[in-house]
């Protein structure tokens, strides 16, 4: 009898956790999708993009090496 009541706190453990997971990667894809939206919109005004990325490559010295 003590079993069953924790299995039925382990179900309810895993259901919150899975809950949390879904809400999170929810929360991330929102998240993901604004800021492509948003990149979007500045490449087709043409705009420099805000945010992180790669440094742009140096600007080649017109030397031979």
């Amino acid at each position: 009898m003590n079993d069953d009541r924790n299995d039925d706190k382990r179900g309810e453990d895993v259901r919150r956790r899975d809950e949390r997971r879904k809400a999170r990667l929810a929360n991330a894809l929102r998240s993901n999708l604004r800021q492509r939206k948003a990149q979007q919109r500045a490449r087709r005004k043409g705009e420099a993009e805000e945010g992180e990325g790669l440094p742009a490559a140096p600007a080649p010295s017109g030397k031979d090496e």
